[in-house]
């Protein structure tokens, strides 16, 4: 059987080791360096039950057998080498990926599409074969900066990184990892206004003359005042979903579900033009041929509309702006929340009123020269806060809501004979902590009456 001796370090210090002997008579030694007694001891017994089941061929007792289980992956890999337990396995990195990207039931095309860009990159920066268990966090850096090196833009970087996190937290969550390496992978911030630009309504006017059909002049109305998003939302269109006399517009979006869209007046004209021209019979708006080619194996994608929207935008004598779709469909609310409050616009356009402050909407040069024409502060400097207050809309705005709010209140209910009294004691109540607070001025208080 197994023995457990002292045994001099290379540091000079004292450790430990169990020795046995195997069946073929060679000795053999596991190490467990400095630790104390009573855990080499007991080391030493599970060791013995190791070898007494293998020399037997009898399975492992439960406790043993939770033991192995939880044992650190250094100690697992040497009792595997002496042949005591079977080596775990150890999952290579496509095998891993495979499985976490089988795990997305419940995620949309357009997210499976961008987590497998990530798959990609792993593996094609680590190797399919690759241990996951041997990727470490200089490694990971290490990918980090290939993605930066390769000129990717800070958010396709960070959003990234963010999947190869997921991907890696879920193995330390389901045991595979004892740690992600990924997890303290640090990204830069992405500015996300550096590719944000304001495209007037009166720029998509002069488009129009020069698209090359009554489909193109609709699917510019439908981004830049209608807020669509392209080409998923407008190839979804059914004509059914144009509620003329109600005067909205259902999108039934791939991505957020069914909304309504008020039907302002230009998108109106656009589409009884689009009515007018469209083939009779047809359940969509737009025909099928576009919807065809711009239909994926995962949903609506690979359209190519940016390479004929460059052409448009050159013929009529504009420069390109950035993220040609996207930004139509930003300036659109950009200028809907002049008029109306962003909760309403942010659902009107199918998104949530922080995702609209952070990726849609920005002050134009309109709110700029506004602002720099009128002088805000002139009350101010003028008077005392007061006297601004007594004269500012906002104090106006607030005795019209709560005057308004009276009203409602006295049109629900009469008031009570006795309500002057009732109110004259509650607010004498309110006010009781300071009747009973002693006169102060400037020095703190130091008695109470």
């Amino acid at each position: 059987m197994a023995s457990l001796s002292k045994e001099t370090t290379r540091s000079g210090k004292v450790g430990w080791r169990i020795v046995w002997t195997d069946s073929e008579g060679k000795q053999k030694a596991l190490r467990l360096g400095q630790i104390p007694r009573r855990a080499a001891e007991r080391m030493l017994i599970l060791t013995e039950r190791l070898l007494e089941a293998r020399r037997l061929g009898l399975p492992l007792d439960p406790e043993t057998t939770r033991w192995v289980e939880d044992l650190d992956d250094t100690i697992a890999e040497r009792l595997a080498r002496l042949g005591l337990i079977p080596p775990r396995k150890m999952l290579t990195l496509a095998e891993f990926l495979q499985d976490w990207i089988h795990t997305m039931t419940h995620c949309k095309s357009a997210t499976k599409i961008a987590r497998g860009l990530t798959v990609k990159d792993l593996m094609g920066f680590f190797g399919p074969s690759k241990p996951i268990r041997e990727i470490t966090r200089e490694e990971a850096e290490a990918f980090h900066q290939h993605l930066a090196d390769r000129g990717l833009r800070p958010a396709t970087v960070a959003k990234r990184i963010e999947h190869a996190k997921m991907a890696f937290r879920r193995g330390v969550t389901i045991g595979l990892l004892e740690k992600n390496p990924f997890e303290h992978v640090k990204c830069k911030t992405p500015n996300l206004s550096e590719r944000r630009q304001y495209v007037p309504a009166e720029t998509v006017e002069k488009l129009l003359p020069h698209c090359p059909n009554w489909v193109w002049r609709l699917l510019l109305v439908l981004a830049r005042f209608a807020g669509l998003r392209t080409p998923s939302e407008p190839f979804s269109l059914k004509w059914e979903d144009v509620l003329w006399a109600e005067g909205k517009l259902l999108i039934n979006s791939p991505k957020t579900g069914l909304r309504a869209v008020p039907l302002f007046p230009r998108v109106r004209k656009a589409l009884e033009e689009a009515w007018e021209l469209a083939e009779p019979g047809s359940d969509y708006i737009f025909p099928e041929e576009y919807r065809r080619r711009a239909m994926g194996p995962a949903g609506f994608q690979n359209a190519n509309l940016r390479t004929t929207l460059l052409k448009i935008i050159r013929r009529a004598g504009e420069k390109p702006w950035p993220r040609l779709w996207h930004n139509l469909r930003a300036s659109c609310e950009t200028d809907l929340v002049k008029g109306y409050p962003l909760p309403v616009v942010a659902k009107w356009l199918g998104n949530s009123s922080m995702i609209a402050y952070r990726h849609y909407v920005d002050p134009t040069d309109q709110h700029f020269q506004a602002a720099a024409q009128e002088d805000v502060w002139a009350s101010v400097r003028g008077g005392e806060m007061n006297d601004w207050t007594q004269e500012s809309g906002v104090k106006k705005s607030i005795k019209a809501n709560v005057s308004s709010g009276l009203q409602a209140v006295e049109s629900c209910s009469p008031a009570p004979e006795n309500f002057p009294e009732i109110l004259d004691l509650a607010c004498r109540k309110s006010l009781l902590h300071k009747d009973l607070m002693a006169g102060t001025g400037f020095e703190p208080v130091t008695s109470r009456l």
